[in-house]
């Protein structure tokens, strides 16, 4: 998530650095193959933001896949710890006014690399041995957000900065299902979200976030400028 570009809401000229790290899981379906695969995913990042003025604000960073699972058939598959790379930018482009939000456009790029084992043992005809990803130990599994782009929009009110996001994204996915490469995305291609930021003082800011439509996600963490 860019977490800067004014502070979450507050359209003094922002410092010009801003990092942060966070905690978030995502529940979203996949379609891999022609199957609709259940996917679960925590993650820990950090992020490393540079203001170039008082709009404009450029953004790398990483983390680690922590777990998650893929569920496909009934079949249940392990997701093992990972590495996530993005960068993105934001631009305001309006300012925050005492009866106007501000909103703000975002676009990001990411990719993340783990493998998967099986986890259970297939309980039904359903659930049978053509839907497993392979019959390999691990699995590799890939995801590439080539753009996500979205608006943000909000409003403060002191050092509170309740937001509301909405974004689309596309980017591959490759995993293995009925023991063959697969290539698919997210069913959804779009998430609608809703937040808030607090600025406690000091150059520190805590945030979280609820996306609650489309791909799901919860995420939390803490940022400094400086």
């Amino acid at each position: 998530m860019i977490t800067s570009c004014d502070g979450h809401g507050s359209y003094e000229v922002p410092p010009r650095w801003h990092a942060a790290a966070a905690v978030g899981t995502v529940g979203t379906t996949l379609l891999l193959g022609g199957h609709d695969v259940d996917f679960r995913e925590r993650s820990l990042s950090v992020s490393l933001e540079r203001a170039f003025g008082d709009r404009f604000v450029l953004q790398v960073g990483g983390g680690a896949i922590l777990d998650g699972t893929l569920t496909v058939g009934g079949v249940a598959h392990t997701v093992d710890p990972g590495w996530v790379a993005a960068a993105g930018f934001s631009y305001r482009l309006a300012d925050e006014k005492k009866r106007a939000p501000f909103v703000l456009f975002t676009y990001g790029f990411a990719v993340g690399r783990t493998h998967t084992h099986l986890r259970d043992t297939p309980t039904s005809s359903v659930a049978s041995v053509a839907l497993l990803s392979t019959g390999a130990d691990k699995v590799p599994l890939t995801a590439i957000d080539l753009a996500r782009v979205g608006l943000t929009i909000g409003k403060s009110f002191g050092p509170l900065t309740p937001f509301a996001s909405a974004r689309v994204f596309g980017g591959p996915v490759f995993w293995n299902v009925d023991g063959a490469s697969a290539t698919g995305g997210d069913r959804y291609h779009f998430q609608l979200a809703t937040g808030a930021s607090l600025r406690p003082g000091a150059g520190f800011d805590l945030f979280a976030e609820w996306a609650f439509v489309g791909e799901r996600r919860v995420s939390a963490g803490v940022g400094v400028s400086f």
